[in-house]
């Protein structure tokens, strides 16, 4: 840790992209040259397109008290996933998490804290030019909140805060 502080065990569990926690995380650590060449040739996997939201209102208000809500174009799920695998967004499933509904402190009284999750090819992204990352970043957005509208008409008039994580976003955090 950035504190000096060393956690050690005989075994981990890890839940990030092989490549970045064997040749980067693992820093000083003696990995074998054959675990190091195998991590050097992963390629990004299916990872998520997700939006946070913040509300200006208290969602359970507009009688939605469910804290998660899938929705699902349709049921092929090969289709879904090809789809996700391009950011084909509109033909994925969404998944709608309410936090506040689960738990009232993730959000101040007569508000709503909320995320709207896809899953999301990593490739698509990282081929991407900077302003063309930000174009289609802010498009998806657009499309995630329509598709909520389904189960919530108003929510465009009722977002105080949005922030967008990609692949690339969620990658940065670990």
């Amino acid at each position: 840790l950035k504190s000096g502080e060393v956690f050690t065990a005989p075994k981990f569990i890890s839940n990030i992209c092989a490549s970045k926690m064997f040749l980067t995380m693992l820093d000083g650590i003696q990995i074998s040259e054959r675990a190091s060449d195998r991590a050097r040739q992963v390629n990004g996997s299916v990872s998520a397109f997700v939006v946070y939201l913040g509300l200006n209102i208290d969602i359970r208000e507009q009688g939605i008290t469910d804290y998660e809500i899938f929705m699902d174009p349709d049921f092929d799920l090969e289709n879904q996933y090809t789809a996700a695998i391009t950011n084909d967004l509109a033909k994925t499933q969404m998944i709608a998490t309410i936090y506040s509904n689960l738990d009232t402190g993730c959000a101040p009284k007569g508000k709503t804290t909320m995320s709207l999750f896809h899953l999301s090819g990593y490739d698509f992204w990282k081929g991407l030019s900077k302003d063309e990352y930000k174009s289609k970043k802010a498009e998806l957005a657009d499309l995630a909140v329509s598709k909520c509208e389904k189960f919530f008409p108003r929510i465009k008039q009722c977002i105080e805060v949005k922030e967008i994580a990609t692949p690339l976003t969620l990658e940065s955090y670990s």
